[in-house]
């Protein structure tokens, strides 16, 4: 459930003169509940039907510089890309309580170009979004906790079907033990079509492992949930795997786990099929997406035919 404000603001929302996709509305109204209650709860702010109060650009430059002091540039860029037409829309409207804020607070912040990772020094480089197989059985295999076969059920999801979170956060428990015959679940990819996304079997084991882990089970229910009974969003999927990603030393986040299935299906099968998984439209696409190792490199420059 979302404030008032946020689902009007939400309702209202046209990209490219269209209403957005489900994932990206849910996107929207996930960062700012997230930004709005920090605001309430730390900085004095008052959010209500038709107003925000108390708000000022200093607290909004508070706020950031303080939550972006652990994020990744391209984190920040990316709340910035949601909060700013957020705000513009805000200092547009008015009701009864009179304007939603005093004034356009948009310009306060500002999204940063992010540096080409060859440019920068080798000890600033992000980690290698290309998992090795040692590194991909220690996130099956490792860890412990009570939340441990659902963490690894997301991560068997991710490697065995290469799908994107915004997708894999629509799939319910129907959706995907209804289409295990054919081994696909059934979601609206980027892009805005229906599509199956084909699984690998041995995904199938991990999730129902999980699933027997959970209480009155039915088909209408979300694949994967909170400990709380609640939908697991993107951001809670982001927290659970970058925990274990970080323990292990690898780049975190879901995407990684979809740059390695890509990565390695490439040294494994046709350029099209990788492409198809992919659900991109063009090669030029995917090969952002496909990567080598170093040892994978060596060995290719040590097995050259001549002597």
């Amino acid at each position: 459930m979302c404030r008032p404000m946020v689902q009007f603001y939400v309702d209202s929302m046209r990209v490219k003169g269209r209403k957005p996709m489900p994932s990206t509305r849910d996107q929207t109204i996930e960062t700012l509940e997230r930004v709005l209650n920090t605001w309430e709860h730390e900085y004095g702010v008052t959010v209500m039907d038709e107003k925000i109060d108390g708000l000022t650009g200093a607290k909004i430059q508070a706020w950031f510089n303080k939550a972006s002091s652990s994020w990744k540039p391209a984190t920040a860029n990316h709340c910035i890309s949601i909060l700013n037409p957020f705000l513009r829309w805000a200092a547009k409207m008015d009701g009864e309580q009179g304007d939603y804020v005093q004034k356009d607070f948009s310009d306060i912040l500002h999204t940063q170009s992010i540096p080409n990772p060859e440019y920068l020094p080798e000890d600033q480089r992000p980690k290698d979004k290309y998992f090795s197989v040692e590194q991909v059985e220690e996130l099956l295999h490792g860890g412990h906790g009570r939340n441990q076969k659902r963490d690894t059920a997301i991560i068997a999801m991710f490697l065995w079907s290469a799908i994107r979170v915004s997708e894999l956060c629509q799939v319910t428990v129907g959706n995907f033990r209804n289409g295990a015959e054919k081994n696909v679940v059934k979601v609206l990819r980027k892009g805005g079509m229906w599509k199956d996304v084909k699984i690998g079997d041995a995904a199938y084991k991990y999730v129902e492992d999980y699933l027997k882990t959970r209480k009155n089970l039915s088909d209408d229910q979300p694949l994967f949930m909170t400990t709380h009974g609640m939908p697991c969003t993107r951001n809670q999927i982001y927290k659970c795997l970058s925990f274990k990603q970080k323990e292990i030393g690898i780049a975190t986040g879901p995407h990684a786990l979809r740059h390695t299935s890509l990565s390695t299906l490439e040294k494994e099968t046709s350029p099209s099929v990788v492409r198809d998984i992919a659900n991109h439209r063009s090669f030029h696409v995917t090969n952002r997406y496909t990567h080598s190792s170093e040892e994978e490199r060596l060995a290719a420059l040590n097995a050259l035919p001549w002597k």
